[in-house]
């Protein structure tokens, strides 16, 4: 059991996540936006930290950027679930300048957001 954090601003979508991951045997926080994740990661610990990219204000690449300058955070666990689609270029600038464990295209496959879940 991992008590994982969900960063979407799409609540069917952070709602979607939620029912896996607690299906699961998973704890699962979410946050509305990008500004309300960063709160979440300040005020507790988790395991893993599931991001959307494109969001509005505050952006995955905004969260990342705080996780990335955060002491406490450097060593985060996040996978970035989009819908956009970033180059292969994009996605391996992604992977090295932020401490990602994966890329994955919206919309997921639920057993392969587990494996990923699971493996760490």
């Amino acid at each position: 059991m991992k008590n994982i954090l969900v960063i979407d601003d799409n609540k069917d979508i952070v709602d979607l996540y939620k029912t896996i991951l607690e299906s699961s045997g998973h704890v699962c926080i979410t946050a509305n936006g990008g500004k309300a994740g960063i709160e979440q990661l300040q005020s507790k610990s988790f395991d893993l930290t599931i991001l959307d990219l494109a969001m509005p204000e505050v952006s995955g690449i905004d969260v990342l950027e705080y996780v990335k300058k955060d002491p406490e955070l450097k060593s985060a666990k996040i996978i970035i679930v989009t819908a956009s689609s970033p180059t292969e270029s994009e996605a391996a600038r992604i992977r090295k300048e932020y401490p990602i464990i994966d890329l994955i295209k919206k919309p997921i496959n639920k057993t392969k957001l587990l494996q990923i879940i699971n493996s760490y």
